[in-house]
């Protein structure tokens, strides 16, 4: 059982309660080294801290007040209680498991759900992209998360829907450990159709926010979400991303830390993948499959077929995909039964995901069959029809 919380970390925690208070004005009320309980102390009397810098904008007279108000109808210590009692865990720049001492931009704190180890585990690969992806970039997503928790990588997503979801539901199908970094209240699903993945990630690997519980969804928050991500990971894929898509904040963030950014080749009539090709000729190395970001990791070299497993589950490891049993199949057999779990999938779609030709697919696949773990319809990959 972790320690009660410090004073600092509930001065901390009731000051991301207040409304409007977001990454600008927690940075703004806590950078003139006053200590937290003070700056509360202060507002609860409706006066800002001394030293204080100029207020970001839109922080008015009427706002200070409505915030000194909450303050004192409101006790903070309860209010983080409650937030033990749904089960999630609250950290500070104090703890053992915060992991943005170095970033330039860091929560106040970060509420939890799950195993906050997996912060301290290294690599942590964040793979996202577009919620109106292809479905050729959702493939890819799907076997870019589970290739890469089969190597032992934990991958970072922000589980929205589209790609973030892909990746983390092929980290899950491998028995990974996902992790995921969310806009909202940990008690409060974003979107609400990733109700069933957001209980999953939590209970398989870690869900973490710097929202209060029961704060809901506010366009600003998803990107205060982004930099979170890449803030964390070692390297940020992108699988597919509009000329102007959300995705690219998280680049811009990433490269502003100097985090590594991978970027998957798509169709050049695809309007999902021009602002990941338009990276590409800016000079962005690709992402063709997980080998290439492994590599980038410096971990693994390339295998002889699909992905090395690494320090992951490997290829004798059990399991299954949508009830087929994998148990004894290679990383690269494994790759091909779990995108045909996701959906039916076409040989030529097939080649972008995997480091192979098209006579080793086929091989494989025909070798698949054979064992009932797949079936072949003309050229699409399926699994087999419950019986």
């Amino acid at each position: 059982m972790r320690a009660a919380p410090t004073p600092d970390l509930v001065a901390r925690a009731a000051l991301v309660s207040l409304k409007g208070v977001g990454p600008t004005r927690s940075r703004w009320l806590l950078g003139s080294g006053v200590p937290a309980t003070e700056v509360v102390a202060h507002l609860r009397d409706e006066r800002l801290p001394p030293g204080i810098g100029a207020a970001p904008p839109g922080v008015t007279a009427k706002l200070v007040q409505d915030w000194s108000r909450l303050l004192r109808c409101s006790e903070a210590a309860d209010m983080l209680a409650g937030a033990y009692r749904q089960g999630f865990d609250v950290i500070g720049p104090e703890d053992d498991h915060w992991p943005y001492a170095e970033d330039p931009d860091p929560p106040s704190v970060l509420f939890s759900l799950g195993d906050l180890d997996l912060m301290g585990d290294s690599p942590l690969v964040a793979v996202v992209g577009t919620r109106r992806c292809s479905t050729i970039g959702r493939r890819v997503a799907f076997g870019l998360g589970a290739e890469l928790a089969e190597a032992g990588v934990v991958v970072v997503s922000g589980l929205a829907a589209g790609v973030d979801a892909a990746a983390h539901q092929g980290a899950l199908s491998v028995g990974g450990r996902p992790l995921g970094v969310v806009g909202t209240g940990l008690d409060v699903v974003y979107p609400t159709a990733n109700r069933r993945l957001w209980h999953q990630v939590a209970t398989n690997g870690l869900l973490i926010s710097e929202a209060f519980p029961g704060t809901k969804p506010e366009r600003w928050r998803f990107p205060a979400r982004n930099r979170l991500m890449a803030g964390l990971a070692d390297i940020v894929v992108i699988v597919e991303s509009h000329d102007q898509g959300g995705s690219l904040h998280t680049v811009n963030e990433a490269l502003e830390r100097g985090c590594p950014v991978l970027a998957v080749p798509g169709s050049v009539t695809s309007p999902a993948a021009a602002g990941t090709n338009q990276l590409l000729v800016d000079g962005c190395p690709p992402a063709r499959n997980a080998s290439d970001v492994l590599d980038v990791l410096g971990l693994f070299g390339p295998p002889e077929h699909g992905l090395s497993s690494g320090s992951g589950s490997g290829s004798g490891s059990g399991g299954s995909a949508d009830g087929v049993s994998v148990d004894g199949l290679s990383a690269f057999e494994r790759s091909i039964v779990n995108q045909a779990a996701a959906a039916p999938v076409h040989l030529d779609d097939l080649l972008s995901t995997v480091r192979a030709t098209i006579p080793e697919i086929l091989a494989t696949v025909n070798a698949l069959v054979e064992r009932g773990t797949v079936e072949l319809d003309g050229s699409t990959v399926s699994l087999p029809a419950p019986t």
